[in-house]
């Protein structure tokens, strides 16, 4: 496709984006599934990528279960974190991937190597059935403890509002 008829046929280098300036931090979030696709590599690699929304979130995350390999090993522990996330969805058995359509789970995002947020699922261990663990999810700044808890205020005042 031409892009000089849209004015896109030079860049400046080193522009600032125009967008995204706000970046999530990495930490514990709920995923929505919103698709899958399968892709394959060398070696006989085949695997089920599997895109999901960050719930509260304007992102999207994928990660790719290992289904098949010249090397066992890849495909024993695609499949045993496709299982342990199938759990944590509650899905016992599935035979297509748009079942899983409306489902979530919780996954911990990293920063990779690219810079970008992506799933780690530590072999299967970091996926949970959503509202699992209430602690770090969807992790926002957190306000200094001055502004949680204001000077001057005594804790045992009777006149409290609440």
């Amino acid at each position: 496709m031409d892009l000089t008829e849209f004015g896109m046929d030079k860049f400046e280098v080193g522009a600032e984006s125009s967008g995204g300036e706000t970046r999530i931090k990495p930490g514990r979030y709920e995923l929505k599934y919103a698709g899958s696709d399968m892709i394959e590599g060398k070696n006989g690699w085949k695997a089920l990528k599997i895109m999901f929304d960050v719930v509260g979130e304007i992102i999207s995350v994928n990660h790719a279960f290992t289904m098949a390999h010249n090397n066992e090993k890849p495909v024993e522990i695609g499949r045993q974190s496709l299982s342990l996330m199938l759990n944590a969805m509650g899905v016992g058995s599935m035979k297509n991937t748009d079942e899983l359509l409306g489902k979530k789970v919780e996954a911990e995002l990293v920063v990779g190597d690219k810079g970008y947020l992506e799933i780690d699922d530590n072999f299967g261990k970091t996926w949970m059935t959503p509202g699992a663990s209430d602690n770090n999810l969807n992790p926002k700044e957190e306000l200094p403890k001055e502004e949680m808890f204001p000077s001057g205020v005594d804790e045992e005042d009777d006149n409290l509002p609440f």
